[in-house]
């Protein structure tokens, strides 16, 4: 009634990681028959007899009524949940052939490849297979979002599902710090959501990367912000000439709402330096009037 799947049809595992349970193959009556034949003491669960329960309704209401019809019930339940657990097995096997091959494992997120994904006819129990254990169970709404704008989203309780373009990016729902970080003068190293931030004095600087910025440390005020990019923010683009909208930096760059979400700005007052990780500000670079030069990189 759970919607459990196979795995639920085919019970409790013998062994399930580190839990061994090898107790689970025998009846009740014969553990109890061994236990007195060979004078063990056992304790009983006060909770193994509570109506309370809807296990133990079963056990003491349905199954005697099954096995006064049928005999045969329990040997037949057994081999049937054993013949479940098998084909659990086989399914087991075809779901890790599937996330080879339509699935790639990031450090914080899984992505479905729906161009993959799109070659069988029907999507929706491939789906299933890859997300069940996740804690979705809006199944249908999973489905159309394959065909949705990007941007759609599923949520589980602890998990999101993203529509963006040709893929579905699966990522854990965090409370995540959204608060502004200050960077005082004389800071050596910080640590942000996107990594360490390190700042060093440079007697010389190389061309900037997306990893690497040299900056004028006599244009910047401190302390530094490394805060989250905010609707109406803009920057000057290094090498280019005038200003441009981040949120339109972003859609030039093809991010997912995800990693606009993970973005950072590094800013001097209201003046952004660094997208972190991503572009410098042309406002900031070193010219041939630098006196002092501030390596900043993120590791």
């Amino acid at each position: 009634s759970r919607g459990s799947g196979l795995s639920g049809l085919a019970g409790i595992p013998v062994k399930n990681q580190k839990i061994v349970r090898p107790l689970l193959p025998f009846m009740r009556n014969e553990i109890e028959t061994y236990a007195r034949t060979n004078q063990i003491e056992w304790r009983e669960d006060s909770s193994n007899v509570s109506q309370k329960y809807l296990r133990n309704r079963i056990r003491q209401e349905v199954i005697p009524v099954l096995k006064a019809v049928f005999p045969e019930f329990l040997d037949g339940l057994e081999k049937s949940q054993n013949h479940i657990s098998e084909a659990n097995d086989v399914l087991d096997l075809r779901i890790r052939e599937l996330e080879e091959e339509m699935v790639t494992f990031n450090a914080d997120e899984i992505v479905i490849d729906l161009k993959k994904l799109g070659r069988y006819k029907s999507v929706k129990p491939f789906l299933y297979l890859l997300l069940k254990d996740y804690g979705f169970t809006q199944w249908t709404d999973i489905e159309n979002l394959t065909n949705a704008q990007p941007g759609k989203q599923v949520f589980s309780n602890s998990w999101r599902l993203l529509k963006d373009r040709d893929k579905l990016i699966l990522s854990p729902l965090s409370d995540g710090d959204q608060a502004a970080q200050l960077i005082p003068e004389g800071t050596s190293q910080v640590s942000t959501v996107l990594g360490v931030l390190d700042f060093e004095v440079a007697e010389d600087y190389e061309t900037a990367s997306e990893d690497t910025i040299y900056v004028d440390r006599d244009k910047l005020d401190f302390p530094l912000e490394c805060r989250p990019w905010e609707k109406g923010d803009y920057f000057y683009p290094l090498g280019m000439k005038g200003r441009k909208k981040v949120s339109k930096y972003f859609k030039d760059e093809k991010l997912s709402l995800i990693e606009k979400e993970k973005s950072r700005l590094l800013c001097s007052g209201n003046n952004i330096v660094w997208i972190v990780g991503r572009r410098a500000d042309d406002r900031f670079k070193v010219t041939k009037g630098t006196k002092h030069i501030l390596k900043i990189a993120l590791n």
